[in-house]
Protein backbone atom coordinates (compact mmCIF):
# COMPACT_ATOMS: atom_id res chain seq x y z
CA UNK A 1 0.00 0.00 0.00
CA UNK A 2 1.32 3.39 -1.02
CA UNK A 3 0.16 6.95 -0.01
CA UNK A 4 1.24 10.18 -0.96
CA UNK A 5 0.31 13.41 -0.06
CA UNK A 6 2.26 16.24 -0.85
CA UNK A 7 0.69 19.76 0.92
CA UNK A 8 1.62 23.70 -0.56
CA UNK A 9 0.19 26.93 0.17
CA UNK A 10 -2.08 26.49 -3.15
CA UNK A 11 -1.27 23.12 -4.55
CA UNK A 12 -2.55 19.71 -3.77
CA UNK A 13 -1.57 16.56 -4.72
CA UNK A 14 -3.14 13.55 -3.72
CA UNK A 15 -2.94 9.81 -4.90
CA UNK A 16 -3.86 6.68 -3.78
CA UNK A 17 -2.51 3.63 -5.09
CA UNK A 18 -3.29 0.14 -3.44
CA UNK A 19 -3.39 -3.48 -4.17
CA UNK A 20 -6.49 -4.50 -3.54
CA UNK A 21 -9.34 -2.82 -1.65
CA UNK A 22 -7.73 -1.29 0.68
CA UNK A 23 -9.17 2.00 -0.08
CA UNK A 24 -13.00 1.16 -0.38
CA UNK A 25 -14.23 3.73 1.42
CA UNK A 26 -12.32 5.76 -1.00
CA UNK A 27 -13.64 9.58 -0.49
CA UNK A 28 -10.89 12.76 -1.78
CA UNK A 29 -11.64 16.59 -1.03
CA UNK A 30 -9.75 19.38 -1.97
CA UNK A 31 -11.02 22.51 -1.34
CA UNK A 32 -8.88 25.88 -2.00
CA UNK A 33 -9.40 29.21 -2.18
CA UNK A 34 -7.03 32.24 -3.57
CA UNK A 35 -4.31 32.65 -5.91
CA UNK A 36 -2.33 30.24 -8.08
CA UNK A 37 -4.97 26.87 -7.22
CA UNK A 38 -3.57 23.31 -9.09
CA UNK A 39 -4.68 20.68 -7.47
CA UNK A 40 -4.65 16.78 -8.58
CA UNK A 41 -6.37 13.73 -7.58
CA UNK A 42 -5.53 9.97 -8.70
CA UNK A 43 -7.16 6.89 -7.89
CA UNK A 44 -5.61 3.79 -9.50
CA UNK A 45 -5.35 -0.16 -8.82
CA UNK A 46 -8.29 -1.24 -6.37
CA UNK A 47 -10.00 1.95 -6.61
CA UNK A 48 -13.47 0.80 -5.04
CA UNK A 49 -15.89 2.92 -3.81
CA UNK A 50 -14.63 6.18 -5.20
CA UNK A 51 -15.50 9.90 -5.18
CA UNK A 52 -13.01 12.48 -5.80
CA UNK A 53 -13.62 16.48 -5.35
CA UNK A 54 -11.76 20.10 -5.58
CA UNK A 55 -13.17 22.77 -5.57
CA UNK A 56 -11.37 26.55 -6.26
CA UNK A 57 -12.52 29.63 -5.98
CA UNK A 58 -10.19 32.33 -6.88
CA UNK A 59 -7.33 32.85 -9.76
CA UNK A 60 -5.55 30.22 -11.85
CA UNK A 61 -7.50 27.28 -11.44
CA UNK A 62 -6.18 23.63 -12.47
CA UNK A 63 -7.78 20.28 -11.65
CA UNK A 64 -7.50 17.02 -12.55
CA UNK A 65 -8.89 14.13 -11.52
CA UNK A 66 -8.65 10.33 -12.59
CA UNK A 67 -10.11 7.75 -11.24
CA UNK A 68 -9.49 3.75 -12.64
CA UNK A 69 -12.90 1.98 -11.78
CA UNK A 70 -15.74 0.62 -9.59
CA UNK A 71 -18.13 3.19 -8.30
CA UNK A 72 -16.71 6.56 -9.53
CA UNK A 73 -17.88 9.56 -9.21
CA UNK A 74 -15.93 13.01 -9.44
CA UNK A 75 -16.82 16.68 -9.06
CA UNK A 76 -14.40 19.86 -10.01
CA UNK A 77 -16.27 23.44 -9.05
CA UNK A 78 -13.53 26.61 -10.12
CA UNK A 79 -15.28 29.68 -9.63
CA UNK A 80 -13.09 33.18 -10.82
CA UNK A 81 -10.44 33.24 -13.40
CA UNK A 82 -8.03 31.10 -15.68
CA UNK A 83 -10.30 27.69 -15.12
CA UNK A 84 -8.96 24.54 -16.53
CA UNK A 85 -10.58 20.97 -15.62
CA UNK A 86 -10.02 17.58 -16.64
CA UNK A 87 -11.84 14.45 -15.01
CA UNK A 88 -11.11 10.66 -16.85
CA UNK A 89 -12.74 7.94 -15.40
CA UNK A 90 -11.56 4.09 -16.81
CA UNK A 91 -15.13 2.44 -15.72
CA UNK A 92 -17.94 0.65 -13.48
CA UNK A 93 -20.24 3.60 -11.96
CA UNK A 94 -19.00 6.75 -13.66
CA UNK A 95 -20.35 9.91 -13.07
CA UNK A 96 -18.56 13.40 -13.52
CA UNK A 97 -19.54 17.08 -13.01
CA UNK A 98 -17.56 20.25 -13.90
CA UNK A 99 -19.17 23.40 -13.24
CA UNK A 100 -17.03 26.53 -13.67
CA UNK A 101 -18.11 30.21 -13.63
CA UNK A 102 -16.36 33.43 -14.90
CA UNK A 103 -13.07 33.34 -17.24
CA UNK A 104 -11.08 31.66 -19.33
CA UNK A 105 -13.04 28.43 -19.25
CA UNK A 106 -12.16 24.65 -20.14
CA UNK A 107 -13.12 21.62 -19.49
CA UNK A 108 -12.84 17.80 -20.23
CA UNK A 109 -14.76 14.67 -19.39
CA UNK A 110 -13.56 11.01 -20.38
CA UNK A 111 -15.09 8.23 -19.69
CA UNK A 112 -14.10 4.86 -20.34
CA UNK A 113 -16.76 2.21 -19.25
CA UNK A 114 -20.07 1.20 -17.93
CA UNK A 115 -22.44 4.07 -16.51
CA UNK A 116 -21.10 6.98 -17.99
CA UNK A 117 -22.68 10.00 -17.25
CA UNK A 118 -21.13 13.37 -17.72
CA UNK A 119 -21.59 17.38 -16.98
CA UNK A 120 -20.32 20.11 -17.67
CA UNK A 121 -21.77 23.74 -17.02
CA UNK A 122 -19.60 27.43 -17.81
CA UNK A 123 -20.60 30.85 -17.71
CA UNK A 124 -18.69 33.36 -19.68
CA UNK A 125 -17.08 33.29 -22.82
CA UNK A 126 -14.65 31.97 -25.33
CA UNK A 127 -15.51 28.04 -23.17
CA UNK A 128 -14.70 24.69 -24.13
CA UNK A 129 -16.10 21.85 -23.32
CA UNK A 130 -15.40 18.45 -24.40
CA UNK A 131 -17.02 15.50 -23.37
CA UNK A 132 -15.78 11.94 -24.86
CA UNK A 133 -17.49 8.58 -23.31
CA UNK A 134 -16.59 4.96 -24.36
CA UNK A 135 -18.69 3.37 -22.18
CA UNK A 136 -22.43 1.81 -22.36
CA UNK A 137 -24.71 4.04 -20.79
CA UNK A 138 -23.43 7.52 -22.36
CA UNK A 139 -25.01 10.69 -21.24
CA UNK A 140 -23.69 13.69 -21.59
CA UNK A 141 -25.30 17.14 -20.84
CA UNK A 142 -23.19 20.66 -21.45
CA UNK A 143 -24.44 23.74 -20.56
CA UNK A 144 -22.59 26.91 -21.60
CA UNK A 145 -23.57 30.73 -21.29
CA UNK A 146 -21.73 33.80 -22.78
CA UNK A 147 -20.58 34.39 -26.73
CA UNK A 148 -17.91 31.99 -28.78
CA UNK A 149 -18.72 29.03 -27.09
CA UNK A 150 -17.90 25.11 -28.24
CA UNK A 151 -18.83 21.95 -27.05
CA UNK A 152 -17.17 18.75 -28.66
CA UNK A 153 -19.58 15.50 -27.60
CA UNK A 154 -18.25 11.92 -28.68
CA UNK A 155 -20.06 8.78 -28.13
CA UNK A 156 -19.45 5.46 -28.58
CA UNK A 157 -21.50 2.57 -27.27
CA UNK A 158 -24.13 -0.67 -27.87
CA UNK A 159 -26.60 0.40 -25.40
CA UNK A 160 -27.99 3.85 -25.14
CA UNK A 161 -26.43 7.92 -26.06
CA UNK A 162 -28.10 10.66 -24.73
CA UNK A 163 -27.21 13.83 -25.59
CA UNK A 164 -27.76 17.60 -24.15
CA UNK A 165 -26.73 20.58 -25.33
CA UNK A 166 -27.51 24.16 -23.81
CA UNK A 167 -25.81 27.39 -25.25
CA UNK A 168 -26.55 30.85 -24.97
CA UNK A 169 -24.96 33.57 -26.26
CA UNK A 170 -23.51 34.59 -29.96
CA UNK A 171 -20.97 32.79 -31.96
CA UNK A 172 -21.85 29.53 -30.40
CA UNK A 173 -20.77 26.00 -32.22
CA UNK A 174 -21.41 22.28 -31.41
CA UNK A 175 -19.99 18.87 -32.37
CA UNK A 176 -21.98 15.75 -31.84
CA UNK A 177 -20.52 11.87 -33.00
CA UNK A 178 -22.24 9.33 -32.26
Amino acid sequence: MKKLILLTTANVLVLMLSAGSVFAANTVTIDQVGSFNTAFITQINGTYKSSAGIEQKGKHHRAVIKQNGDSDSATINQKGKYHKAVIKQNGDSDSATIEQKGRHHRAVIKQNGDSDFATIEQKGKSNIAKVIQLGFSNIASVSQQGRKNFAFIRQQSSLSKDVIVTQKGVGNSVTINH
